[in-house]
Parts: C-alpha cells; sequence; structure tokens
C-alpha cells in the first residue's frame, strides 16, 4: 500500500524534518516495512515515505529514491504492470538500474520521456518526483486516480500525501 508525502516550499523557518516526520506518523499503517525522508534542493523542500515491501524486498529500493547520479528523487506508492517490459526497454536504452523495483523504472522512465513516461504507464500509482537538474516538481496519479493522492496551496507552499490527515500536520495549516 505505501503511503507518500512531501513538501515544496518557500517559507525558510519551520523545520521540514519534523513536520514530515509528524506527516508520516499519521500514515505510518500504509507502510509497516520502512520509513524515509529527503531534505531537497538546500532544505527548501522535503519528500517522505512509508514502504510495503512487495515487489523488490531489498533495502536497495528503499524510498525516497534517488537517481544513479543523484540528481533525481522519487516517492512511489503503486505498481506499475508493466514495469519488466519497460525496464527492458530503459536498458536498451543505456539506462542502469541497481533495484528490482518498479520504482526505479518509474524514475527511469521520467528521466528518458518527461511527463510523456505517463503514456507509457500500465498500472496504479501515485508518485512525485524532484528533477534537480531542472529544479522542477512533478506529481502524477493513474487515470483512475486507484492510489490516493491529496493536496493543499498554503502560504506558499505545496502540500501533498496519501492521506488528508498527514497534510493537516503542516504548520498552522487550517481545515478551512
Amino acid at each position: 500500500m505505501c503511503g507518500i508525502a512531501g513538501i515544496i516550499n518557500n517559507q525558510s523557518n519551520i523545520d521540514l524534518y519534523k513536520i514530515m516526520g509528524e506527516m508520516l506518523n499519521t500514515i505510518q499503517h500504509r507502510g509497516p516495512d520502512g520509513y524515509g525522508i529527503t531534505m531537497l534542493e538546500n532544505e527548501n523542500n522535503v519528500f517522505g515515505h512509508v514502504r510495503l515491501s512487495i515487489i523488490d524486498l531489498s533495502n536497495y529500493a528503499s524510498q525516497p529514491f534517488e537517481s544513479n547520479d543523484g540528481c533525481y528523487s522519487i516517492i512511489y506508492n503503486g505498481e506499475l504492470y508493466n514495469y519488466k517490459e519497460l525496464r527492458k526497454q530503459l536498458a536498451q536504452k543505456g539506462h542502469l538500474f541497481r533495484s528490482k523495483s518498479d520504482t526505479e523504472v518509474v524514475l527511469e522512465s521520467y528521466i528518458e520521456w518527461g511527463t510523456d513516461c505517463l503514456n507509457k504507464f500500465n498500472g496504479m500509482f501515485a508518485f512525485a518526483i524532484w528533477d534537480g537538474i531542472n529544479r522542477n516538481f512533478f506529481l502524477a496519479r493513474d487515470r483512475y486516480g486507484i492510489k490516493p493522492l491529496y493536496y493543499a496551496k498554503f502560504n506558499g507552499s505545496f502540500i501533498f500525501a496519501s492521506e488528508q490527515k498527514a497534510i493537516l500536520k503542516y504548520t498552522s495549516f487550517s481545515k478551512e
């Protein structure tokens, strides 16, 4: 099942690591097999993930997951049914893999095809990618919304999570 959460932040006076920890604690039941937080872009942005291991049980597939060059980060909840076929295509194009996870295939697909990667995916998913080269953020979910993804803009920040209650942990966030 997994759980994802993130904050793309314009404020510098808040402890994003602490807030992300509180967000992940509210969705811990979604992923009892792992817990990870990574600070992005000079600690102004943060990704968090709670993991339910299904495809690749090794620590190589832990999230947040970084590309081999460290320029991209992903948090992912889902299952990509055609990941083996996509992995083969990407390997033929020179992409190197260090895990057996579909998460890595999603990230490498984004690196190869950009946002058009969504047209190649067959499955259910919600994910966020930080592109450190272009300094932008990409958030997506499957066409039918099978995997939950909620988001809010508040005080110049963009907050998202697999469950609404995680978003409410953001500093001074108002339900209204």
